[in-house]
C-alpha cells in the first residue's frame, strides 16, 4: 500500500523563537506503556517500553519536506499548539526589526509528483516510521542542481516495488522525472543517502543507505548511474539510515561513514501494543542496537571496511543522523551521531586516521538530565556567530530539540532549555532539522520537519499529534531565535514530516 502525499519544494522570498531571558519549566512525562511480545506469542508480554520519550527519526535535507499521511489528527494538532504557546509565555526580546518571510509552494508548478511509499500493509513494520531523504545533486554536469527522492518499495509479496525518483532541473523552477532509463530504476527499501564524487572524476555519484543493502552509484555526468555497490565493496546489508562522504585521513579520496540503526526483520518484528490488542509501532528500545560502518576510500574505486581499527565501532547505538564538522578546529573533520534512544557520539578525528568519542566529556551524549534522548536529524553550523561550529538535533516529542553552543574548550553547553526555541518544540517529535539562511540576513535559520510515528498517538497522549506543523525559526542574532511558523504555505497545515 502507498501512503503519503506529495513532497513539498518551497521557493524562499524574503520576509523567524528566541530569547535569553531564563524559564524553567517540569519535564513533561505523559507516558504510557508498550508492550512487547515475541513472534508467535500474542498472549505473552515481553516487557514494556516509554512510548512517549522515545521513537525512531531520520533527518531530511535543504527545504524540503517529506510527509507521509497528511491531513487529520487536526484536532489533536490544535490542542498540541495551544500546550505549546502556554509554555511560550515569555516576552520576546527585541531584535532586528523583523523582515516578513513569505514560503510558496511550488511542488506542482515545478513539475513534481513524487509520493513516498512505505510498503505498509497494516503489519505495522518498525521501518515504516522512518520515512525517507532527499538529495540535491548535479545529476547531468549541467551546473543545475537536480533532485533525487530516496524511496522506501513494498514488502515482499505485496507490490510491484516503487524505485527512488530523479528530477532534472530544467531550469525557472522546472523539473523532469528522468528516473527511467537512468539506472537507478530499481525498488530499493531505501531512508537515506549521499552524493558526492567519490573516484575524483568530474562526475557526480550517489550512495543510497536502506534496509537490506545499501547502493554506491557511479555517475556518469550525463544523468546516468551505474551500480558498484559489488565491484566496491560497501553493500552494508544491515538497516542502513544515513550516510556521507568525508576524506577524514586526508589522503585526497573521499571515504564513506554509513549510519546503521537496529537488528530487524520481518521474521524478528515482535507484537507491540498500547492496549494490549491491537499492534503498533514498536520503539527502538525493542531491538538490538547496529554500529555504523567507515568505508576507507583505497583511490582504485574500491573500499576497506575500517570501521574497528577507526575507532568508531559501537554495536549498541541506533544511529538516524549523521554529521560532519570540525568541533575543535584542529583541521580535521570529526563526526557527530545522532543516537535513538542510545547515547549520542562525537567522534573526535585524531588526524592519524582514527577516531575517539567524546560525546560524555563534550556534554552532546545525554540531555542535560542524564538521559539518552531519541536522537534523529542533525546539523552543525556556527549559528551564533562564534567562529565555532554548533549543533542542532530533533528529537522525540517531551525532550524538545537540542540547540548546543560550542564554548571552543572542548565543552558544549545546550540553550535550548533556557530558551523560548526550546519551549515551543517540547511538544514536537522532530525528524529532519538544519540550519540555512532563509531571509539572506546573513545569520543561520532553523528549520525543524515535525511528525509522531505512532498515527494513535492522539488516544494516549491529548496534546500531542501523529500529524505536526514544520517550524521555522528566524535567527535574531547573539543566539537568539524567534518562531515564524506561520510564515506561509506549508506551514498551516499538519503534516507527518520526516
Amino acid at each position: 500500500m502507498k501512503s503519503g502525499s506529495p513532497l513539498a519544494v518551497r521557493h524562499v522570498q524574503p520576509g523567524g523563537c528566541g530569547g535569553a531571558e531564563r524559564v524553567r519549566y517540569n519535564r513533561l512525562v505523559d507516558c504510557v506503556r508498550n508492550s512487547v511480545r515475541l513472534p508467535g506469542q500474542p498472549s505473552k508480554p515481553l516487557h514494556r517500553n516509554r512510548l512517549c520519550t522515545r521513537s525512531v527519526g531520520h533527518g531530511l535535507l535543504l527545504l524540503l519536506a517529506v510527509a507521509s499521511g497528511c491531513g487529520g489528527a487536526a484536532e489533536d494538532e490544535s490542542a498540541s499548539r495551544e500546550s505549546s504557546a502556554g509554555l511560550f509565555d515569555a516576552a520576546t526580546p527585541a531584535g532586528d526589526p523583523a523582515v516578513p518571510i513569505v514560503l510558496t509552494d511550488v511542488t506542482a508548478e515545478a513539475g513534481i509528483r513524487f509520493t513516498h511509499n512505505t510498503g505498509a500493509f497494516g503489519e505495522k513494520y518498525l521501518p515504516e516510521t522512518l520515512g525517507a531523504g532527499a538529495i540535491w545533486l548535479d545529476a547531468t554536469g549541467d551546473g543545475r542542481q537536480d533532485l533525487l527522492f530516496v524511496n522506501s518499495t513494498d514488502w515482499p509479496g505485496r507490490g510491484d516495488g516503487t524505485p527512488p525518483a530523479l528530477y532534472r532541473n530544467d531550469g525557472d523552477w522546472s523539473f523532469t522525472d528522468v528516473t527511467r532509463g537512468s539506472g537507478l530504476d530499481t525498488p530499493i527499501y531505501g531512508i537515506g543517502g549521499a552524493a558526492a564524487d567519490y573516484d575524483n572524476d568530474g562526475h557526480v555519484d550517489l550512495y543510497l543507505a536502506a534496509l537490506g543493502s545499501n547502493r554506491l552509484y557511479k555517475g556518469g555526468g550525463d544523468g546516468t548511474f551505474a551500480d558498484v555497490t559489488a565491484a566496491a565493496g560497501v553493500g552494508d546489508p544491515g538497516f542502513s539510515t544515513s550516510a556521507l562522504w568525508l576524506d577524514y585521513d586526508g589522503d585526497g579520496h573521499l571515504d564513506l561513514f554509513v549510519a546503521n540503526y537496529v537488528e530487524w526483520t520481518a521474521e524478528t518484528d515482535l507484537f507491540c501494543t498500547l492496549d494490549g490488542e491491537t499492534k503498533s509501532y514498536c520503539t527502538p528500545e525493542s531491538y538490538a542496537g547496529q554500529s555504523a560502518t567507515l568505508y576507507r576510500n583505497r583511490g582504485d574505486g574500491t573500499f576497506e571496511d575500517v570501521t574497528s581499527v577507526a575507532g568508531v565501532a559501537a554495536p549498541s547505538a541506533k544511529a538516524l543522523g549523521v554529521v560532519m564538522f570540525d568541533s575543535d578546529a584542529d583541521g580535521w573533520m570529526d563526526l557527530f551521531v545522532a543516537n535513538d534512544t542510545q547515547p549520542n557520539q562525537l567522534f573526535r578525528n585524531r588526524g592519524d586516521g582514527t577516531f575517539e568519542d567524546i560525546a560524555v566529556t563534550a556534554a552532546v551524549a545525554f540531555s542535560e538530565t542524564g538521559v539518552a534522548r531519541a536522537g534523529m536529524g542533525a546539523d552543525a553550523a556556527d549559528y551564533d556567530d562564534s567562529g565555532l561550529p554548533g549543533l542542532v538535533i530533533g528529537n522525540f516529542s517531551n525532550e524538545m530539540l537540542a540547540l548546543y553552543h560550542n564554548e571552543g574548550n572542548g565543552l558544549f553547553i545546550d540553550d535550548a532549555p533556557r530558551s523560548p526555541l526550546g519551549r515551543a518544540t517540547l511538544l514536537t517529535l522532530t525528524f529532519g532539522c538544519f540550519f540555512f539562511d532563509v531571509d539572506l540576513d546573513g545569520r543561520l535559520d532553523i528549520l525543524a520537519a515535525n511528525g509522531h510515528v505512532a498515527d494513535d498517538v492522539g488516544r494516549v497522549q491529548t496534546r500531542v499529534s501523529h500529524a505536526q506543523r514544520p517550524q521555522l525559526f528566524r535567527n535574531l542574532g547573539g543566539g537568539r531565535f524567534e518562531e515564524v511558523t506561520g510564515a506561509g504555505e506549508g506551514f498551516d497545515a499538519p503534516l507527518v514530516g520526516r
